[in-house]
C-alpha cells in the first residue's frame, strides 16, 4: 500500500499532541538562558498577564519600577 498508514498517522499525531502540551514549559530562548536571561510570568494590576526579559534574577515584582514594552505581551526590564 502507498502512502502512510493508519498506525503512523495516529502516531504523528500523539507526538503532535504532546510537543504542543509541552511548549508553554519551554523557555522562550534557550540560547537566552546561556547568557543568564531570566524570563518572568508577571499579572498588571488590570489582570493582563506579561512575560517579562530581565539579565537580572527578580524575586519580587515591586523590583520591577521601569520596563521598556516590546511587544503587546511582553516587556523587558530597564536598567
Amino acid at each position: 500500500m502507498s502512502g502512510l498508514d493508519f498506525d503512523s498517522i495516529l502516531i504523528g499525531i500523539i507526538l503532535l499532541a504532546i510537543v504542543l502540551w509541552f511548549i508553554p514549559s519551554i523557555p522562550a530562548h534557550p540560547v537566552l538562558r546561556l547568557f543568564s536571561v531570566y524570563f518572568y510570568k508577571v499579572e498588571s494590576d488590570a489582570g493582563v498577564v506579561y512575560t517579562v526579559i530581565s539579565k537580572q534574577e527578580l524575586h519580587a515584582v515591586s523590583q520591577l519600577t521601569q520596563v521598556h514594552q516590546i511587544s503587546s505581551t511582553m516587556l523587558m526590564k530597564a536598567g
